[in-house]
């Protein structure tokens, strides 16, 4: 099955040239058995392409990661890597990337990952994964981590949540990464009522507005408040940012 007139393309290895694709939505994941789950992803993938008038891509790899982290387990494949690609380009699918797993690339973070197999090489518009979905070393990353960049959920009940609060983490803007407080919350001091999610990054000036950002939270310094004054406010947004780079600044990354 051909969609918009070509066969699906199929890339395989690690060295795709930094900017090699313009708009395109991706979902990223194993695929093995090609379940149900999968073919909703799959067919929210196509959905989310067609509505942002953009290109499908699934990231997929190969070999299982089971196989590399635990070669001593006795495991079998359900869907091998030939049949997978026909599926894919039978559902419609225009580009398969397979990233070639070996140790070194299961040992980066999520970060490091995300940044350089993801933004840098593609540039997503849009990230279609399921409510299971998880990345990076030790599978550290998950749907958390994707928090600030257009991504598309399944299902309403396993959308991520988030206590109100503020949170400190990582914000990458291109290929920009900084220091950055996260607020979730309604803003019950001006009397809100709607959940927003609010970035304040340090000393940068730029405009982001219309722009993709990718929030990495590391981890929640505070609960949401109702202050007494804009005043008491002030003093708050100068603490959480004395904490911000208190914890830069001391943090242990292993």
């Amino acid at each position: 099955m051909m969609r918009n007139g070509r066969e699906m393309m199929v890339i395989k290895g690690n060295n795709i040239p930094e900017g090699s694709f313009s708009k395109v939505s991706i979902s990223i994941g194993v695929f093995d058995g090609l379940h149900n789950g999968h073919r909703r992803v799959l067919q929210k993938l196509l959905e989310v392409s067609k509505n942002l008038n953009t290109s499908s891509m699934v990231v997929t790899m190969h070999p299982d990661p089971i196989k590399i982290l635990n070669p001593e387990v006795s495991f079998t494949v359900l869907t091998p890597l030939s049949r997978k690609i026909l599926y894919l380009e039978e559902m419609g699918i225009d580009y398969c990337f397979i990233l070639e797993l070996d140790k070194n690339l299961l040992s980066l973070s999520p970060l490091e990952f995300f940044q350089r197999f993801i933004v840098d090489r593609f540039s997503p518009q849009a990230i279609v994964v399921g409510e299971d979905f998880r990345f990076g070393r030790n599978r550290e990353g998950d749907i958390q981590l994707l928090l600030g960049y257009p991504t598309a959920n399944l299902l309403p009940e396993f959308e991520f949540y988030l206590k109100p609060g503020v949170y400190v983490g990582r914000v990458i803007i291109g290929r920009d990464t900084r220091p950055a407080l996260l607020y979730v919350g309604t803003s019950p001091t001006f009397g809100g009522e709607v959940l927003r999610y609010e970035i304040y990054i340090p000393e940068f000036s730029g405009n982001l507005y219309g722009r993709n950002v990718i929030f990495f939270i590391e981890e929640i310094i505070r609960d949401e408040k109702k202050f007494k004054s804009r005043e008491e406010i002030i003093r708050q947004l100068s603490a959480d940012r004395e904490n911000l780079m208190r914890y830069f600044r001391f943090a242990i990354r292993v």
